[in-house]
Protein backbone atom coordinates (compact mmCIF):
# COMPACT_ATOMS: atom_id res chain seq x y z
CA UNK A 1 0.00 0.00 0.00
CA UNK A 2 1.44 3.38 -0.98
CA UNK A 3 1.79 6.30 1.41
CA UNK A 4 -1.12 8.13 -0.25
CA UNK A 5 -3.37 5.04 -0.17
CA UNK A 6 -2.55 4.42 3.50
CA UNK A 7 -3.28 8.06 4.37
CA UNK A 8 -6.55 7.93 2.43
CA UNK A 9 -7.51 4.67 4.13
CA UNK A 10 -6.98 6.11 7.61
CA UNK A 11 -8.92 9.27 6.73
CA UNK A 12 -11.77 7.24 5.22
CA UNK A 13 -12.04 5.23 8.46
CA UNK A 14 -13.16 8.39 10.25
CA UNK A 15 -16.41 8.22 8.29
CA UNK A 16 -16.34 12.02 8.15
CA UNK A 17 -14.99 12.53 4.62
CA UNK A 18 -16.20 11.33 1.22
CA UNK A 19 -13.64 9.45 -0.84
CA UNK A 20 -14.53 11.06 -4.18
CA UNK A 21 -11.97 13.87 -4.01
CA UNK A 22 -9.82 12.78 -1.06
CA UNK A 23 -6.59 12.17 -2.99
CA UNK A 24 -6.91 15.58 -4.65
CA UNK A 25 -7.49 17.31 -1.29
CA UNK A 26 -4.47 15.54 0.23
CA UNK A 27 -2.30 16.67 -2.69
CA UNK A 28 -3.60 20.24 -2.36
CA UNK A 29 -2.71 20.23 1.35
CA UNK A 30 0.81 18.98 0.61
CA UNK A 31 1.30 21.40 -2.30
CA UNK A 32 0.24 24.37 -0.18
CA UNK A 33 2.33 23.12 2.76
CA UNK A 34 -0.66 22.79 5.08
CA UNK A 35 -1.53 20.18 7.68
CA UNK A 36 -3.46 17.41 5.91
CA UNK A 37 -6.02 16.93 8.73
CA UNK A 38 -6.56 20.68 9.19
CA UNK A 39 -6.95 21.22 5.45
CA UNK A 40 -9.39 18.32 5.08
CA UNK A 41 -11.46 19.55 8.04
CA UNK A 42 -11.64 23.05 6.54
CA UNK A 43 -12.49 21.81 3.02
CA UNK A 44 -15.24 19.54 4.36
CA UNK A 45 -16.69 21.97 6.92
CA UNK A 46 -15.83 19.61 9.77
CA UNK A 47 -14.83 20.86 13.20
CA UNK A 48 -11.06 20.31 13.30
CA UNK A 49 -11.11 19.08 16.91
CA UNK A 50 -13.68 16.38 16.06
CA UNK A 51 -11.79 15.23 12.97
CA UNK A 52 -8.35 15.08 14.64
CA UNK A 53 -9.82 13.40 17.71
CA UNK A 54 -11.30 10.68 15.47
CA UNK A 55 -7.97 10.30 13.62
CA UNK A 56 -6.22 9.89 16.98
CA UNK A 57 -8.65 7.15 17.94
CA UNK A 58 -8.13 5.29 14.64
CA UNK A 59 -4.33 5.67 14.78
CA UNK A 60 -4.20 4.68 18.46
CA UNK A 61 -2.67 8.02 19.40
CA UNK A 62 -3.69 10.23 22.31
CA UNK A 63 -5.59 13.45 21.61
CA UNK A 64 -5.31 16.44 23.93
CA UNK A 65 -6.29 20.10 23.95
CA UNK A 66 -3.31 22.21 25.04
CA UNK A 67 -4.85 25.44 26.32
CA UNK A 68 -3.99 24.91 30.01
CA UNK A 69 -0.98 22.65 29.68
CA UNK A 70 2.15 23.23 31.72
CA UNK A 71 5.41 22.26 30.06
CA UNK A 72 8.74 22.22 31.87
CA UNK A 73 11.49 24.45 30.45
CA UNK A 74 13.92 21.55 30.00
CA UNK A 75 11.31 19.77 27.83
CA UNK A 76 10.76 22.89 25.70
CA UNK A 77 14.48 23.11 25.01
CA UNK A 78 14.72 19.58 23.60
CA UNK A 79 13.50 20.48 20.10
CA UNK A 80 15.06 23.37 18.14
CA UNK A 81 12.71 26.34 17.92
CA UNK A 82 12.92 26.30 14.13
CA UNK A 83 11.52 22.74 14.08
CA UNK A 84 8.72 23.75 16.46
CA UNK A 85 7.44 26.38 14.02
CA UNK A 86 8.36 24.56 10.79
CA UNK A 87 6.48 21.38 11.68
CA UNK A 88 3.90 22.93 14.05
CA UNK A 89 4.85 20.59 16.88
CA UNK A 90 5.58 21.11 20.55
CA UNK A 91 7.22 18.82 23.09
CA UNK A 92 4.86 18.08 25.97
CA UNK A 93 6.65 15.69 28.31
CA UNK A 94 9.37 13.08 28.55
CA UNK A 95 8.65 9.68 30.03
CA UNK A 96 11.77 7.58 30.49
CA UNK A 97 13.53 7.87 27.11
CA UNK A 98 10.39 8.75 25.10
CA UNK A 99 9.57 12.36 24.21
CA UNK A 100 5.84 13.06 23.84
CA UNK A 101 5.34 15.59 21.03
CA UNK A 102 2.02 17.21 20.10
CA UNK A 103 1.36 17.58 16.38
CA UNK A 104 -1.57 18.18 14.06
CA UNK A 105 -0.37 16.21 11.07
CA UNK A 106 0.75 12.64 11.77
CA UNK A 107 0.98 12.19 7.97
CA UNK A 108 3.87 14.66 7.65
CA UNK A 109 6.54 12.69 5.79
CA UNK A 110 9.62 12.05 7.91
CA UNK A 111 8.33 13.94 10.94
CA UNK A 112 9.21 11.31 13.53
CA UNK A 113 12.64 10.72 11.95
CA UNK A 114 13.45 14.44 12.01
CA UNK A 115 12.33 14.76 15.62
CA UNK A 116 14.22 11.64 16.76
CA UNK A 117 17.40 12.94 15.13
CA UNK A 118 16.96 16.31 16.84
CA UNK A 119 16.38 14.88 20.31
CA UNK A 120 18.36 11.60 20.19
CA UNK A 121 15.54 9.60 21.77
CA UNK A 122 12.31 7.92 20.77
CA UNK A 123 9.33 10.14 19.96
CA UNK A 124 5.66 9.39 20.53
CA UNK A 125 3.06 11.61 18.90
CA UNK A 126 0.04 13.13 20.57
CA UNK A 127 -2.53 14.83 18.33
CA UNK A 128 -3.98 18.27 18.92
CA UNK A 129 -5.50 21.02 16.82
CA UNK A 130 -3.39 23.32 14.68
CA UNK A 131 -4.42 26.42 16.65
CA UNK A 132 -3.74 24.76 20.01
CA UNK A 133 -0.20 23.91 18.98
CA UNK A 134 0.45 27.30 17.38
CA UNK A 135 -0.97 29.16 20.41
CA UNK A 136 1.02 27.01 22.85
CA UNK A 137 4.22 27.54 20.85
CA UNK A 138 3.68 31.32 20.89
CA UNK A 139 2.89 31.20 24.61
CA UNK A 140 6.10 29.35 25.52
CA UNK A 141 8.48 30.58 22.80
CA UNK A 142 7.07 34.03 22.00
CA UNK A 143 5.89 35.41 18.69
CA UNK A 144 9.38 36.08 17.34
CA UNK A 145 11.02 32.98 18.81
CA UNK A 146 11.79 31.40 15.44
CA UNK A 147 13.49 34.58 14.23
CA UNK A 148 15.53 34.86 17.42
CA UNK A 149 16.60 31.22 17.16
CA UNK A 150 17.80 31.78 13.57
CA UNK A 151 20.00 34.67 14.75
CA UNK A 152 21.89 32.41 17.18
Amino acid sequence: MTYLNKTESIIEQTGMVENSSLSLIIEEAKTTNQSIPSYIAKKNNIKEEDFISKLAEIMDLPFQRLSNIKIEADILNLIPTKAIFQYNVIPIAKKEDVLIVACTDPFSTGLIDVLQLAVSCRVRLLLSTFDDIADTARKFYGVGAETLDEMR
